[in-house]
């Protein structure tokens, strides 16, 4: 199954799951719980190998997930999901639908997720960032930020699909283009 194919399953049980998790008042500990899961996954690769292998047969699968579940204190709305994910071989589309899940619970809840680079720490202006941002889109904001010194000065900010470039290596490069168009004319 490809990549694309993983983004269409996941999409479906991801909007199934947030409308079951919203039912509950339960979408952020749901997906806790898939962050949970998600990483049980990825840190222990002979997990994710077995939980995926068409060798395996579901029934097995099943037993890991019922003996692993309380260890994560996953909710019985989690396990289902799971279950019916090992049902339908779809269980290697997790990682997809835990991104899916995380990006539609944000859109129910009214938040937005915001990743800002800078060349050094904002320290004390990252709150009034936050603020600025929050009065100009009207939604919750989750800010995440990165040091990234390449980019020499200012920031550059990640809003959904739209990025604000507004580093000084990004002026840099703008100022070098001028500069060539002029030279070539």
């Amino acid at each position: 199954m490809s990549g694309f194919q993983y983004g269409g399953v996941a999409k479906r049980y991801a909007s199934a799951l947030v409308g079951v998790a919203k039912e509950l008042g339960r979408i952020d500990e749901v997906q806790q719980e898939l962050l949970k899961v998600g990483a049980e996954f990825k840190n222990y690769p002979a997990l994710n190998q077995v939980m995926n292998s068409p060798i395996v047969k579901p029934t097995q699968k099943k037993e890991i997930l019922k003996a692993l579940a309380p260890k994560l204190s996953l909710s019985p709305t989690v396990v289902n999901l799971l279950q019916l994910m090992i049902d339908q071989d779809r269980l290697s589309a997790l990682p997809v639908l835990v991104l899916i899940y995380r990006d539609q619970a944000d859109e129910v809840l009214g938040r937005v997720r915001v990743q800002v680079k800078s060349a050094t720490p904002l320290g004390a202006h990252e709150q009034r960032l936050k603020s600025v941002l929050e009065k100009s889109l009207k939604k919750e904001i989750l800010m995440e930020f990165s040091v990234e010194p390449q980019i020499l000065g200012g920031l550059v900010v990640r809003v959904k699909d739209q990025v604000f470039d507004a580093s000084l290596k990004r002026e840099l490069e703008r100022l070098r283009e001028k500069i060539a168009e002029q030279a070539v004319a």
